[in-house]
């Protein structure tokens, strides 16, 4: 049970400024994250939550509670399915490594601002050049995010098995760097070979001619 005056944690994950009006005259601006790891804090009450909530800064994971007391708030707010709502680091996940059910939590979302934060990622992930994003992937939010922008609330995007590449497991990798490591190795010890016999050319004595034959009679004998 929240008391009225206790104050919760409201955390900002992401990597630009949030701003939510909390009273009439009285609004609260969150610095950006420096990482998306360490969030930027700010103490709140839960009148002032309430507030807030107007705006959807909660339901579409714009801001989010301390861990410790998330499950109260959401319940003061209403927010029934408030495991569902996606952070930056499962929006990440889910461009990343695609699967049927993550994409489908993508095409599935309706509210514009919410799908702006799917698209501020993605946005990052290009920008930092780390990880490759598969082309249908990239089809699929600009896709989404146009239909979000022509007022279209559900999608038309129909998923398939081609859109979740297939996953290698992690023992296949295993034998597919043995194997790689097995071929370098070979390769090592051909090289080394060819040197070696390039040496042992160079290094062999020519080969000498017959004594030339002196002019003249051979001696007899006796």
């Amino acid at each position: 049970m929240i008391k009225e005056t206790e104050k919760i944690s409201v955390l900002n994950y992401n990597e630009n400024r949030v701003s939510v009006i909390v009273a009439p005259d009285k609004s609260y601006s969150f610095d950006p994250s420096v990482d998306g790891v360490i969030p930027c804090v700010i103490p709140m009450t839960l009148d002032e939550i309430r507030y807030a909530n107007n705006t959807g800064a909660f339901k579409n994971g714009m801001l989010f509670f301390d861990p410790n007391r998330e499950e109260d708030v959401y319940e003061s707010l209403n927010i029934v399915n408030w495991k569902d709502i996606l952070k930056n680091k499962d929006i990440e996940n889910i461009i990343i490594n695609p699967t049927y059910d993550g994409l489908t939590k993508l095409i599935s979302i309706k509210d514009s601002a919410m799908f702006e934060r799917i698209r501020t990622v993605y946005q990052k992930i290009k920008n930092e050049g780390t990880n490759d994003i598969s082309v249908r992937v990239e089809q699929i939010i600009k896709t989404r995010y146009k239909e979000l922008l022509n007022r279209q609330v559900n999608t038309s995007i129909v998923l398939t098995k081609k859109d979740v590449p297939e996953k290698v497991s992690s023992d296949e990798v295993d034998m597919l760097k043995e194997q790689n490591r097995s071929m370098h190795e070979q390769l090592e010890k051909m090289q080394k070979m060819m040197e070696q016999m390039m040496t042992n050319q160079k290094t062999e004595l020519p080969i000498t001619e017959e004594a030339k034959k002196m002019p003249g009679r051979p001696k007899k004998t006796q």
